[in-house]
Formats: structure tokens, C-alpha cells, sequence
């Protein structure tokens, strides 16, 4: 990758800060497709609860208001 940045004009001090920035940026902590499945498997868990917890808040409420 050095090679094509300092081929197109930029000189090896330049060539070597974009290498390493680019190095930099692909080895910090990205989300895997693994990441992702167990996030959504995680917020359907979270949507889940919440819609229990409105539930068991609301038709209490409901029921008073209909009797």
C-alpha cells in the first residue's frame, strides 16, 4: 500500500502517516456479524419486556376506566 501512496507523489514520510492511520482505524474494536445477530437478539428480548411492563401498567388503568 506504501508503494502505490508514495508512487502517486507523496513522499515516505506522508505515505507512512496514511498507512498507519488506515492500520490505526482497522484494528480498533469494529462490530462482527456475530455483534450485530446478538444485539438483535437482544433488543427483541428488551422490546419484549417493555411491551410486558406497558401491559401489565396499562390494563389495570384501563380496566378501571371500562368499570
Amino acid at each position: 500500500m506504501r508503494l502505490r501512496i508514495t508512487g502517486s507523489g507523496l513522499n515516505d514520510t506522508q505515505a507512512e502517516a496514511i498507512v498507519s492511520t488506515i492500520n490505526n482505524a482497522m484494528n480498533q474494536n469494529l462490530a462482527t456479524k456475530e455483534d450485530i445477530v446478538a444485539l438483535k437478539a437482544e433488543m427483541l428480548v428488551l422490546k419484549w419486556m417493555v411491551g410486558l411492563v406497558i401491559a401489565v401498567e396499562v390494563l389495570p388503568l384501563l380496566k378501571s376506566l371500562l368499570v
